[in-house]
This record gives structure tokens, C-alpha cells and sequence, in this order.
């Protein structure tokens, strides 16, 4: 996922450093690019072939064409200027989809074809809170990130297409 962190504390000094904050508050916004890792497969078809057709498989969309939110707060406490500490509550959406189609024929020899398209939409409220270490090079501040993270499910919803 990506995020953005916008330091607009100091809208009332008229000369600050930022490098001297104990304490920030910050907005989080950013994208989140989703792909669906396949553990077990399930259809509501039930196949009379022995072996399964390939071409009945599920086709899951592509990693960037499953584009989500995040929108959050970013609190912080630095006990140094390279270590703090961060609490970021968000909301986040995250959505996959996949394509199905299946092909029948019956015993008088009439062929019918279904084809599907199912996308999913997931809302989680999260809870992160990190220890991060930064490096101060010039204007650039690469940092390490670790912590602990919870998330709450919030709904999901599906559309369904088929033709």
C-alpha cells in the first residue's frame, strides 16, 4: 500500500522546525493495490468429467486493476529524531475480482453457455501502531517501520454480472 503523510503542524508558527517535534499529527491517504492468493477452489458447478476443464478455472483480475482506499490520522511521539513512535487509525477498502464461464450440453444436444463476472469490495477499520527509525540525508528521511497492526472487518459487498 501506498501512503502519503502531509506534516502541516505548524500553520500558526511563523518559523519552525520540524526536526524538533515531540509530538505530530499528520493525515494518511493513499492507494491500495490488491491480489487475491487462491488457496482452495469452490464453484457451485459440479462437473460429471473426470478430469477438470481448464477453461472453466477461475480468472482473477489482474493485481492493478484492483484499486482500493485508505484515508486515516497519523499520531506521533519522537523520543529521538530517529526513533518514534506511531498510531494510525484508518479506514481502508480493498477489492478483487474473477471471471467465470461454463459451457453445458444436454442429452438432445443443446449447448448453453455462462458466463460471470464477480466483484468484491472489503471495508476494514485499522489499528497500527509503529516503532519507526528514520535516517536524516540532507532533505530525504528513509525509515524502517515496525509494529503491530489489528484489523476490524467492516462489510463487504458483490456484484454479480452474467450473461
Amino acid at each position: 500500500m501506498v501512503s502519503l503523510l502531509l506534516k502541516q503542524v505548524t500553520a500558526f508558527a511563523q518559523e519552525a522546525d520540524l526536526t524538533n517535534l515531540k509530538w505530530w499529527i499528520g493525515f494518511k491517504t493513499g492507494v491500495a493495490f490488491s491480489q487475491l492468493k487462491k488457496i482452495e477452489s469452490y464453484s457451485v458447478i459440479s462437473h460429471d468429467k473426470t478430469s477438470k476443464d481448464e477453461s472453466e478455472a477461475k480468472e482473477y483480475s489482474k493485481t492493478f486493476s484492483n484499486f482500493g482506499q485508505t484515508i486515516g490520522l497519523m499520531f506521533g511521539y519522537a523520543f529521538t529524531q530517529q526513533l518514534l513512535v506511531t498510531f494510525q487509525p484508518s479506514y481502508s477498502n480493498y477489492k478483487f475480482s474473477y471471471n467465470t464461464k461454463h459451457s453445458f450440453a444436454s442429452q438432445t444436444g443443446d449447448a448453453y453457455s455462462i458466463s460471470t463476472k464477480q466483484n468484491h469490495r472489503l471495508g476494514y477499520i485499522e489499528l497500527p501502531i509503529t516503532m519507526l527509525f528514520r535516517i536524516h540525508v540532507g532533505r530525504i528521511e528513509p525509515y524502517v517501520n515496525l509494529g503491530w497492526y489489528y484489523g476490524i472487518f467492516d462489510g463487504g459487498r458483490k456484484k454479480l454480472k452474467y450473461t
